[in-house]
């Protein structure tokens, strides 16, 4: 059986926080594509 590293038990809290960070990138990145594209079709359409 594998015991807590604790190498990797004090880094997991940097982990977390670069992963909601990512999460929070891809949905503004997302949100500002949609965006993007309505104005885009309201111009066009």
């Amino acid at each position: 059986m594998v015991t807590a590293d604790p190498v990797a038990a004090a880094d997991y809290p940097a982990h977390v926080e670069t992963y909601r960070n990512f999460l929070l990138g891809i949905r503004l990145a997302v949100t500002a594509i949609a965006v993007l594209l309505a104005v885009l079709a309201y111009v066009l359409i």
